[in-house]
């Protein structure tokens, strides 16, 4: 019973996220001319980002980082390493400091793209999902 909790409080931290990051890519790419079907694909926008601010290696990048993190996220809560598997930590980290580190920067991209201060990073880094959908929606803010 206490694993299926777990479960579920997971899906409703996460499920707010993605929707605002989901919401937010929509109305980015639609602002940017670009096709706005992807941003309902996970980890995939993030590519599509990468090509829409003209970096696509980063965008490629925390793709498949954020697959990766995702992955091991899940693959730990269904079977937990053993005692003593310290790499697998240790693996897992480094693979979510990268997550944090190509999103970073293409989201950095994005703010370069619509000409905003420095100060719009903070926002990115500690609410991605509502600083998008803010970049998307708003209509002080133009490309």
């Amino acid at each position: 019973m206490i694993e299926l909790n777990y479960e579920i409080n997971s899906i409703r931290s996460i499920l707010p996220t993605q929707l605002f990051t989901v919401i937010g890519m929509y109305g980015v790419f639609r602002k940017m001319d670009e096709e706005s079907k992807i941003a309902f694909a996970p980890f995939i926008n993030y590519a599509k980002l990468g090509e829409v601010v003209e970096m696509p290696v980063m965008g490629a990048l925390a793709a498949v980082f954020g697959i990766l993190n995702f992955g091991l996220t899940w693959m730990d809560f269904y079977a937990p390493a053993p005692a003593g598997a310290d790499a697998i930590l240790i693996v897992a980290t480094v693979i979510w400091i990268l997550n944090i580190i190509f999103r970073t920067i293409v989201l950095n991209g994005l703010r370069k793209t619509f000409g905003r201060k420095w100060g719009w990073m903070i926002l990115f880094l500690f609410v991605p999902g509502l600083t998008l959908a803010f970049y998307g929606y708003s209509k002080q803010i133009k490309v």
